[in-house]
């Protein structure tokens, strides 16, 4: 293994154990050996890779009957009168504010290719108990809206919030779920 991680928090805090090895590198030169790995996995990402090159890669570092898992997951559910105002601010507000590679998270990598033997799998989700002010601090990470400020010179995010807090209730807390949406496969 030619690359490995650094000290970092990530490996600081990672899962540690005498099989387990951390590196970093881009998706298209791994430097892994060939046929060392049993599985491939990518999380919310694979939408910026060169597909090509990407499979090409993982083809390569497969063993025989290898795994690929990739998984993205898609805007968050609270509840219906919330995700009407959160799908407008998505796709009206900040629509041409997105990267392209965007609709395949929209598309819940559904179109993403996938030369791989697929397996149905169940469906998965994130749940998490969020105040508003937690909701409001996931807006300000969005990608998309760096790029409203950037060309417009204002944060619409206290609008958004303002058009959510009467849906919100009294409740300190709601239940947040992100739906996953995995696709399996063999490789080779």
């Amino acid at each position: 293994m030619k690359k490995f991680l650094q000290q970092t928090s990530a490996k600081n805090n990672a899962w540690q154990a005498p099989n387990i090895f951390y590196s970093v590198a881009d998706e298209v030169n791994s430097g892994l050996d060939d046929k060392s790995v049993s599985l491939v996995t990518v999380a919310q990402a694979i939408h910026w890779f060169n597909f090509g090159k990407f499979y090409a890669e993982v083809n390569r570092v497969a063993k025989p009957g290898a795994m690929i898992a990739v998984w993205t997951y898609s805007r968050l559910k609270i509840s219906d009168e919330i995700e009407e105002i959160i799908s407008d601010y998505h796709f009206n507000t900040l629509g041409d504010y997105w990267d392209a590679e965007r609709k395949y998270v929209d598309d819940k990598y559904a179109d993403i290719p996938f030369p791989f033997k697929e397996i149905e799998t169940p469906q998965f989700n994130i749940e998490l108990n969020w105040s508003l002010e937690d909701l409001e601090g996931y807006f300000n990470t969005w990608s998309a809206l760096q790029k409203f400020i950037a060309a417009r010179s204002f944060n619409p995010v206290a609008d958004i919030i303002k058009k959510i807090k009467p849906y919100w209730g009294d409740a300190e807390e709601r239940k947040i779920v992100f739906p996953i949406h995995l696709r399996l496969g063999i490789i080779g």
